[in-house]
């Protein structure tokens, strides 16, 4: 008796500690853009969310971003990978026959972001995100340029792997590098230029001059109150502090009306594929 009792004490303790370091993912504010970390201007966030809704328009292809500040927002989680390895299979990602939905987490204050893909991709895919992630979104990272990041690899997350393999093309390969180090080299040209244009380094930054102590080192971050509906719109709260003095703002925003052919995603699912990067 004394045997089955520790038993089902040592069950217990077990269930218990697994809901403790459960995962607690986001909900999604959108199918398409999930800018939680506040790294995207409203200009921004619209062109891309109508780039990545047309991807799923017209290919059918289910392409999210997810920007954080960092993954212990959202509880325990081992790696990068297995946050969005559990991310995509929550939200439920990409088509639930094909499993060819994509995901594009960033965490900031982490400096790790990762491509992560559905289990339709096969293995030759993780090497054209590792491509993608260093030449397109972590040069922009490195310089603090958020937003530039992500704008120009998104665009190349979607030629690259969305657009190829919809249409039967293979994995961008190693002699297909070549290609992508002159854009590489072009775009690294552009940023040097941005930022030696000292008066144009704010605005890339994101960063802007603390109204109480005057430094640079204010961070925003979003959070949804109440999730949008079709019936009706829903709420966020968007806080901004300074790294160096105990400045804090808080201002709420409205998130639009989801239409019907927008509410979710397709339940689709990944089991690990995928690269990440770190700045």
């Amino acid at each position: 008796m004394i045997r089955h009792l520790r038993v089902a004490l040592a069950c217990l303790s077990l269930i218990f500690a697994t809901a403790t370091l459960a995962q607690d993912f986001p909900p999604p504010i959108s199918p398409f853009v999930n800018d939680f970390a506040d790294l995207l201007s409203d200009e921004d966030e619209a062109a891309l969310t109508s780039r990545l809704k047309l991807l799923r328009d017209d290919a059918g292809v289910e392409m999210t971003l997810v920007t954080i500040l960092r993954r212990a927002d959202y509880g325990k989680s081992d790696s990068i990978e297995s946050f969005a390895t559990g991310l995509v299979n929550n939200w439920g990602i990409g088509d639930a026959s094909r499993n060819d939905g994509i995901l594009v987490l960033v965490a900031r204050e982490d400096r790790e972001m990762r491509i992560e893909l559905g289990t339709g991709y096969d293995g030759t895919w993780n090497r054209a995100a590792l491509l993608v992630i260093e030449d397109y979104f972590l040069p922009s990272f490195r310089a603090d340029n958020y937003a530039r990041g992500i704008l120009t690899g998104m665009d190349q997350t979607i030629a690259s792997i969305a657009r190829r393999f919809i249409d039967g093309d293979q994995a961008e390969t190693a002699d297909d590098e070549d290609n992508s180090l002159v854009i590489f080299a072009a775009v690294i040209g552009l940023i040097a230029l941005l930022i030696a244009r000292r008066r144009l380094s704010d605005w890339f930054t994101g960063f802007r001059a603390c109204p109480s102590c005057g430094r640079r080192g204010l961070r925003a971050s979003r959070e949804v109150t109440r999730e949008a509906t079709e019936e009706e719109i829903g709420q966020g709260l968007r806080t901004v502090n300074c790294a160096y003095c105990e400045y804090s703002d808080h201002s709420s925003y409205t998130i639009t009306q989801k239409s019907s052919d927008d509410s979710s995603f397709g339940g689709g699912s990944s089991s690990g594929g995928g690269a990440s990067g770190r700045w």
